[in-house]
């Protein structure tokens, strides 16, 4: 009979580390064979990219359903904790890699963006001076850096979402 206590339990955060690398990896592949075949866009036009956010919330839940199964049992918390943790590595990552590609790979990728903005703003008829204004705004908000930072963010809160979700139905205590 096995000792429960002689067994090596993993942690939520190694298990985080691993399936968050593995999520953000997997993650810049796909944007990168998209951006190589010409399919991806600044406008997300092209619904192909929002495969994306399957392959991110896949390797979110593999992680939870790793640390359960490796441990036998888990609690609500440590599912939330390692989901979580997972869904912030794996940002982070995405995010470093966002900063590179808009600020080494693809420079102009998000002079694209811009344009497709004004050309919104032209068509609900803003006038020069107002679109001064907001176009000041927007390039602020555009920049790499906060763009990665708010990918950071978001990632964040869709692991969470995720996160509370597969915690709930992988739980075993």
């Amino acid at each position: 009979m096995t000792n429960m206590m002689d067994e090596e339990h993993i942690t939520p955060i190694q298990t985080a580390m691993k399936w968050g690398v593995y999520g953000g990896v997997a993650s810049i592949i796909f944007d990168l064979v998209l951006y190589v075949l010409g399919m991806k866009t600044v406008d997300g036009s092209n619904p192909v990219q929002y495969l994306s956010f399957i392959v991110f919330i896949a390797f979110v839940v593999m992680g939870i359903k790793a640390y359960a199964d490796t441990n036998g049992y888990m609690s609500y918390g440590q599912g939330l904790a390692t989901g979580l943790l997972t869904s912030l590595i794996a940002g982070v990552i995405i995010a470093i890699y966002s900063y590179l590609f808009m600020t080494v790979i693809a420079p102009d990728f998000m002079d694209g963006a811009m344009d497709a903005v004004k050309d919104q703003w032209e068509a609900q008829g803003m006038s020069d001076e107002q679109m001064e204004q907001a176009e000041g705004f927007t390039e602020m908000f555009m920049s790499p850096g906060i763009i990665a930072i708010m990918s950071i963010f978001s990632n964040g809160l869709i692991g969470l979402i995720i996160s509370l979700i597969a915690s709930a139905v992988l739980k075993r205590v």
